[in-house]
């Protein structure tokens, strides 16, 4: 996995979710979490500095956060994806929920990356 990372709280949003940041020092995700049902919420996933992206940064966190899911015992609701989202994220998403048995709620598998 990767080497190191923070998870920093952001505070309450709304009925039980909790936000945080989870961040290396090349990418980050935001998600929301909420106790009671056990339930991250993925908000973004992204590398800001475009001389680090395309070289598998965030996907490293983004397998470090299904880990952690995991541990966790919790459930995963991806949200909607963008264009490049579709692309790029959804397809390991997948991949990563299979690996850890990080069950997708609210979430159909598509195979039109157009919908």
């Amino acid at each position: 996995m990767i080497p190191y990372y923070q998870i920093f709280e952001r505070g309450l949003i709304n009925d039980g979710v909790w936000e945080y940041d989870m961040q290396s020092s090349n990418s980050y995700i935001r998600y929301g979490y909420e106790p009671y049902t056990n339930v991250f919420y993925l908000y973004n996933i992204a590398t800001p500095i475009k001389e680090d992206q395309n070289k598998g940064y965030a996907k490293l966190l983004l397998e470090e956060f299904f880990f952690n899911i995991n541990m966790d015992g919790g459930v995963l609701d991806p949200g909607s994806f963008t264009i490049s989202g579709m692309n790029y994220i959804k397809p390991l998403i997948e991949r990563f929920s299979n690996k850890y048995n990080v069950r997708l709620i609210n979430y159909s598998i598509r195979k039109d990356k157009n919908l």
